[in-house]
């Protein structure tokens, strides 16, 4: 499942690349979630959002073309290691769930009206948040072409990444970044994560 995750979020972003006119990125606010969108009963972009990123347009801020790496390049090196402890659907839920709630705690926190939100950062923050609950260790990340060695135990950097968001959005820090977003999608990960098990341990009894 990591793989059409991915791929999806790649040809998505493709899309908007070619979709783009007069430095207006039409796909990606399409898919865009925000008051705007709810205003107009697009319930569907509560998931779609996860899929647009920001692009190296003018309206956009200079580092607005590494969006898409921060999301991919951690989404690869978490997912996998998640896929083969939960299984495919599983792993499928878990990120579109968190989706779903990194979105809904966005709103909860009363954007301005014409604030939009794209990107899988919320969904990879409940990948995380599971597997920091579950005690994933990710001992090295496969990409396409090679392999990178890496030690990494998810509840550590679980612990660390929501500690730093949470002081970002009491210091008001990169206003820019939804990190309520990423608080949600990492509290639904642990949420997800404790069903998870004790659904495990009531099947093995």
């Amino acid at each position: 499942m990591t793989w059409p995750l991915t791929g999806s979020i790649l040809v998505i972003y493709l899309a908007q690349l070619v979709g783009a006119r007069h430095n207006v990125d039409t796909l990606g606010n399409t898919l865009a979630v925000g008051p705007i969108a709810f205003a107009h009963h697009r319930w569907w972009t509560l998931l779609t959002y996860a899929w647009a990123h920001a692009m190296p347009i003018p309206a956009m801020p200079p580092y607005a073309g590494f969006h898409l790496a921060i999301n991919i390049v951690p989404l690869f090196c978490v997912a996998p290691a998640l896929e083969r402890r939960l299984g495919p659907w599983w792993l499928l839920a878990l990120f579109c769930g968190g989706a779903i709630a990194a979105a809904l705690a966005w709103l909860a926190s009363h954007p301005q009206p014409n604030d939009e939100m794209i990107g899988a950062s919320g969904a990879l923050f409940a990948l995380i948040g599971a597997g920091g609950i579950l005690r994933v260790q990710i001992w090295r990340a496969d990409f396409a072409f090679f392999r990178l060695p890496l030690r990494l135990d998810l509840r550590f950097a679980a612990l660390l990444l929501c500690a730093v968001e949470g002081l970002q959005l009491l210091a008001g820090g990169m206003r820019e970044v939804a990190h309520v977003a990423h608080l949600g999608g990492a509290l639904f990960g642990a949420v997800f994560a404790l069903i998870t098990q004790t659904r495990t341990r009531v099947e093995m009894s």
